[in-house]
């Protein structure tokens, strides 16, 4: 956990920002402290010094809570940078250069973590204190720290006298691992910062608490210490020296790294702008595993309550990660239930491939239970399909009523479904394959409860309310539009199966009063027909009669077809009709009836060829004309009792 200065909450006047830290239970931990880096001077002046300096390992810390303070760099001017506080320590600031005018009475150096650089004098000014040097000021541990080891720092470097307009160069502030340099009059590079003190809390290698460059003219212009320390300056180009690395943040310029406790640098001749000190820091890394008695192992905690505990205070963002330095490999975390070989269904989560996964894993084998693919695009389900599964039993439902078909029709009917590419600013989404899916906005006026928004927001594009559907919804009503279209198709296929018992009748019953046929082609395959209509005008081209009885009561029967064959009938009884007259048959053949019995009143035949097969031809007609070009009787038997003939 990284605690650093942002701004001043734990008083006015303190130049510190507070935290309050809790310890649920008791913890090991590494431990930082950096007070803040003292400010440079101006117009030929002395480097600052850096903070000082608090690092302990396996510190014990018991459950509770605690208050840190973070002290801020201080600017010129000021006498020294802010104390850090915490555990019952106070880790001092490093002490400020002294910011008078050049050619003035030079002001002290201040004492600090660091002391500050002393500054360099005019030849004729008045003989300055001889403590031209800034001391090191005492830091306190307190009770909770005591096996830590407390940097207090070093001295500032000693300040001289110009002589006559020769170049000169002020003093370097102490760091806390190394006093500063010693200023000069000979254009050299001497005035550097002090160095801070090495230690590595967080992975790399880092100093802390370096003293500021000190300031010049006509000279090669300072360093700063490493640690943070702020560069010095000159007025010649290059203007400023290097700056102090190695340290947690890089100084810019003259000022002292922030977070750093380095200390700032002093200006050039005749610039009134001097550098500030770095701001402190305090950072706790807790022991990376602690095993108890019970075999359980924790991190960050020392009393662990499962087999692997990890403890991290809400401040920051707490984090757990696996990483794998092979591109080729697959970071995972493995779920395992009984022995490695058994045949228990475990899992695995994790990194395949780009695609994060839920695995189920047997000894014969894994399946992908979850797959989120790397352009976060799809969902995936064991079978492929991006399904999901949702709790529904009776047991746990209430006011349950059926849905709507109509309804749900009507919606359906009402939904468009759409083609589209999402927008580049759309970075997750496969955005150069043509989509199906709806509009959300057009989905919120049909199914307000399927659309929901929330906050989106990439390097490229911010929208508050972003619109999600619920796809369920819409596929629930799918369902009930289809079984609407399954009942409208129902009731068609009984109306048809209604017309077509009709049409496909054993047995015709025709009782009209009129019937007119005037089909090309009339073909009846029906077992009986029973006709009783009064008239019957038939003009079909051509009939064709298969039936095995025909029955005819009708009064009139007038037929005026081209071709008229019966081949199937075995009886033709006639008993009604009164007359019956043929007069367009050219052609009349009869060549399968067994039998013809004729009881017409009247008979009158003009057809142009007449041809009799039948076997029994048995007349009753009173009268029988026939003016038929040809008359052709080929029966075996022919009985006539017409009255006229």
């Amino acid at each position: 956990m990284v605690f650093t200065y942002t701004t001043e909450t734990a008083g006015v006047g303190t130049g510190q920002t507070q935290y309050t830290i809790n310890f649920p239970i008791n913890v090991v931990c590494d431990i930082l402290m950096v007070g803040g880096g003292g400010a440079g001077g101006k117009d030929i002046g002395a480097g600052g010094g850096g903070g000082a300096v608090i690092y302990g390992t396996n510190i014990s810390i018991d459950s509770g809570s605690y208050i840190l303070k973070v002290g801020n760099g201080a600017v010129p001017g000021e006498t020294q940078g802010k104390s850090t506080e915490g555990f019952g320590a106070t880790i001092l600031g490093g002490g400020c250069a002294g910011n008078a005018e050049w050619g003035a009475n030079p002001t002290l150096a201040n004492s600090g973590g660091s002391g500050a650089g002393g500054k360099a004098y005019w030849g004729n000014g008045s003989s300055p204190s001889t403590l031209v040097t800034g001391a090191v000021g005492v830091s306190t541990k307190g009770t909770i720290l005591t096996t830590a080891t407390l940097y207090n720092g070093n001295v500032g470097g000693t300040a001289v006298q110009q002589v006559g307009g020769n170049p000169i160069q002020s003093a370097g502030g102490g760091g806390t691992g190394a006093g500063g340099g010693d200023g000069n009059g000979n254009g050299g590079r001497t005035g550097n910062g002090g160095a801070g003190i090495l230690v590595n809390i967080t992975g790399v290698d880092y100093y802390w608490g370096g003293g500021g460059g000190g300031g010049g003219y006509l000279s090669t212009p300072t360093n700063g210490g490493l640690g943070g320390g702020g560069a010095g300056q000159d007025n010649i180009s290059p203007f400023y020296g290097t700056v102090g690395g190695s340290s947690y943040t890089t100084p810019i310029l003259m000022n002292g790294g922030v977070g750093t406790g380095g200390g700032g640098g002093g200006s050039a001749y005749t610039s009134t702008t001097a550098g500030n000190g770095g701001s402190g820091i305090i950072i706790i890394r807790f022991l990376s595993s602690v095993a108890s008695v019970s075999g359980n192992v924790g991190i960050g905690i020392t009393n662990p309550v499962s087999k692997l505990h990890i403890y991290d205070d809400t401040i920051s963002n707490t984090k757990l990660i696996i990483q794998n330095n092979n591109i080729s490999g697959s970071p995972s975390i493995e779920l395992i239930r009984g022995t490695t070989g058994d045949t228990n269904i475990d899992y695995k989560i994790g990194n395949y491939g780009g695609d994060f996964k839920i695995i189920s894993s047997t000894s014969t084998g894994d399946t992908d239970y979850i797959r989120i693919t790397s352009s976060g695009a799809s969902i995936y389900g064991p079978t492929g399909s991006p399904t999901w599964s949702t709790v529904s039993d009776r047991r746990i439902k209430e006011n349950i009523e059926k849905a709507s078909y109509d309804k749900c029709y009507d919606n359906i009917n009402k939904l468009e479904l759409y083609r589209f590419n999402y927008i580049a600013e759309l970075k997750n989404i496969n955005k150069d394959q043509k989509q199906l899916g709806y509009i959300a906005q057009e989905v919120q006026n049909i199914f307000p409860k399927a659309v929901s928004s929330q906050e989106f927001q990439n390097d490229n594009l911010s929208i508050a309310d972003m619109l999600s559907i619920d796809i369920a919804q819409i596929n629930y009503s799918l369902y009930g539009a289809v079984k609407k279209l399954m009942e409208i198709d129902n009731n068609i296929e009984a109306r048809i199966k209604n017309i077509e018992n009709l049409l496909n009748s054993s047995n015709v019953i025709d009782t009209s009063s009129n019937v007119i046929d005037t089909s090309s082609n009339v073909i009846d395959t029906s077992s009986n027909v029973i006709d009783t209509s009064s008239n019957v005008i038939d003009t079909s081209s051509n009939i064709m009669d298969y039936s095995s009885n025909i029955m005819d009561y009708s009064s009139n029967v007038i037929d005026t077809s081209s071709n008229v064959v019966d081949t199937a009938s075995s009886n033709v009884v006639d008993t009604a009709s009164s007359n019956v007259v043929d007069t367009a048959s050219s052609n009349v053949v009869d060549t399968a009836s067994s039998n013809v019995i004729d009881y017409s009143s009247n008979v009158i035949d003009t057809s142009s060829n007449v041809v009799d097969y039948s076997s029994n031809v048995i007349d009753y007609s009173s009268n029988i004309m026939n003016t038929s070009s040809n008359i052709m009787d080929y029966s075996s038997n022919v009985i006539d009792y017409s009255s006229n003939i």
